[in-house]
């Protein structure tokens, strides 16, 4: 059953009434009378809307004869406050702002009214947008739900909505919005909120690259080496893979470091360098410094060798480094030796070997150790030499040297008669092989013993000779015995030979001076008291004295001059004397005395004989007695 309202009721009422009476309405009945507008009903009569949204209103009109007529376009729509809403002239109402808004229909004096609420603008559509409408596979990218109201305001509603996604095997959604994309091929995205749903499509491609990582094994290089540079890529899936092969390498600077396309990486000069490989518009870099050459390596010299007992020798640490340079490091280089009882080392890289046997010996700088290999072997010898390494021989002597083996540990030992002897001057001296010396003249010979490879050497002088004769001239008048000296040339020389003789007395000044030759194995015989002594330079005769005689080569005229001797040959005398007193005399010979001529002794012979040349006048002369 339609229930009306109490005011319906009653026009309705009236209207039957009216139809039933004769008199109704005042006409008497007539029922040809026009029928007259009553009421206007404005339907909906009471309801909420949106903000923003339209409502149709429609005007209803009641007449008196119980009819209705739709009066919506006839009426004259009003809404009141304006400023909630507004209503055209066909009943369309609009919600301008929240709050109640009466509305009023009005035509032939009849007014039909509404109240219309207007409540805050409702959410009308959901707007899903991604920034790239195809997501590389493993990339996530924030999605953006915009909701737009019925007022026309828009607001972002990512992280009101309710998101979703599928097939969830291609991308997945979070609750804030954020899309991953799982595999390859086409997601459905939607955002929900109040009863409204937005939708977007996302393509989820193939995987792109994200990142070059560039790894360097060592960020600090030494100058002159070169390391090998590698490549890995990251992916939007997560993946890994090495570019080292396909990215393009580059430094710069160029000065400092250098890159070939496989990413070895070399060191040419002091800095910093930055290497960088780019592939697919992605670049990665790295910074490698490159600092001073470092050592990479040491060699001893010798590497290896084999030391005699007792000897050293220096070794050398050479040291060879990265750009390629090489330096001497002996004196920087920490020495070691692993048998320092077989063989020590010093500072400055001299071993020396001290035992029989074998060590390492190492030298070490800056953490780079380069080793050397020594065998300590018996001793061998170092040298030769000579005993006694300065001698003095007279003319026509023999002497024995000694020739003295040195070894490298110290020890010596005789190796006269294993040696090679000779003579720098064998007119000198003569050298036999048992270091036996025999002297030939007057001079200085060099004499060297030679054994293993080494040479001993010494220096030999053959002096010239004197022969000394003493006499008492007093014996020999007294006991009417002339005493004599026979002086013979032995033929060392195989030549005519001088003897210089020179008369002394018994205060050591000479009285005579006279050369006599002596031919070659001649022999020549002096009276005391006839050549001798019998022409003193003061007239008078000595009692007694000493007969020096110098054995001399001839001069240069072929004569000999006793005061300017030459002495540098040999010969042989004796003398008889008269010993004893009166009555009891008697006559002895002995072998006149050999005695080295020194060389002032010669030149005071000469200087003294010179003068009684001089002074005297035949006086002062002995003379020569006779031959063989």
């Amino acid at each position: 059953m339609k229930i009306y309202p109490a005011k319906t009721l009653s026009v309705f009422c009236v209207l039957l009434c009216c139809a039933l009476l004769p008199n109704c309405g005042g006409g008497g009945g007539n029922k040809n009378r026009t029928p007259t507008l009553t009421q206007i009903l404005v339907a909906p009569a009471s309801k909420s809307i949106p903000k923003g949204t339209n409502l149709p209103l429609t005007a209803t009109g009641f007449y008196s004869d119980g009819s209705k007529k739709d009066l919506t376009t006839s009426v004259t729509w009003q809404a009141s406050p304006a400023t909630v809403a507004k209503i055209d002239t066909k009943g369309n109402l609009s919600g301008v702002a929240e709050g109640v808004a009466q509305v009023s229909a009005v035509y032939q004096g009849l007014t039909g009214n509404a109240s219309i609420m207007v409540s805050a603008a409702a959410l009308s559509q959901i707007s899903v947008t991604a920034p790239k409408s195809s997501l590389p596979l493993g990339e996530t990218e924030a999605l953006n739900a915009t909701g737009t109201y019925t007022d026309g305001s828009t607001q972002n509603l990512t992280s009101l909505v309710t998101w979703q996604a599928g097939p969830s095997n291609i991308a997945s959604v979070s609750t804030q919005g954020n899309l991953k994309g799982l595999s390859q091929g086409v997601a459905q995205v939607s955002a929900a909120y109040q009863s409204v749903t937005g939708a977007a499509s996302v393509t989820v491609g193939a995987a792109v690259l994200i990142q070059i990582t560039v790894n360097t094994p060592r960020s600090a290089l030494p100058l002159g080496e070169s390391e090998p540079l590698t490549a890995t890529g990251m992916f939007s899936n997560g993946s890994m893979q090495d570019l080292t092969q396909s990215v393009t390498w580059k430094t710069n600077p160029s000065a400092v470091a250098g890159i070939d396309a496989k990413g070895n990486l070399s060191a040419l000069s002091k800095g910093v360098a930055q290497a960088s490989a780019a592939y697919q518009g992605v670049t990665g870099i790295a910074s490698v410094t490159v600092g001073s050459a470092a050592l990479l390596r040491i060699d001893i010299n010798p590497n290896s060798s084999s030391l005699p007992l007792g000897e050293s020798e220096p070794l050398t640490a050479v040291g060879t480094f990265s750009d390629g340079t090489v330096q001497n490091l002996t004196t920087v280089a920490t020495w070691n030796s692993s048998q320092s009882s077989v063989a020590s080392v010093n500072t400055s890289g001299t071993v020396a070997a001290k035992t029989l046997g074998t060590a390492t010996i190492t030298a070490v700088s800056a953490s780079v150790t380069g080793t050397a290999s020594l065998t300590v072997s018996a001793p061998v010898i170092v040298g030769v030499s000579i005993n006694p390494a300065q001698s003095s021989l007279l003319i026509g002597a023999t002497g024995q040297l000694q020739a003295l083996a040195t070894f490298s540990d110290g020890s010596t030992q005789d190796v006269t008669a294993t040696a090679t002897w000779i003579s720098g001057s064998p007119n000198v001296v003569g050298a036999g092989d048992d270091g036996v010396v025999t002297t030939e003249m007057v001079g200085t010979a060099t004499i060297q013993a030679a054994d293993s490879g080494f040479t001993g050497t010494a220096i030999l002088t053959v002096a010239p000779m004197l022969l000394v004769n003493y006499y008492s001239r007093i014996n020999a008048v007294n006991a009417k015995l002339d005493d004599t000296i026979r002086v013979v040339n032995p033929g060392y020389t195989q030549q005519d030979m001088c003897a210089m003789i020179y008369v002394f007395d018994q205060t050591q000044e000479m009285n005579e001076c006279c050369g006599c030759i002596v031919s070659d194995g001649g022999l020549l015989t002096l009276s005391l008291l006839k050549d001798l002594t019998a022409n003193p330079l003061t007239g008078k005769e000595p009692n007694a004295g000493e007969i020096a005689i110098v054995p001399s080569n001839l001069g240069s005229n072929g004569q000999c001059n006793a005061g300017t001797p030459t002495p540098n040959s040999m010969l042989a005398s004796w003398d008889t004397h008269v010993q004893g007193s009166t009555g009891a005399y008697s006559v002895t010979e002995t072998p006149s005395s050999v005695v080295v001529l020194s060389p002032t002794e010669q030149q005071v012979l000469a200087v003294e004989c010179g003068l009684l040349q001089t002074l005297g006048s035949g006086s002062g002369t002995c003379t020569c007695g006779t031959g063989d």
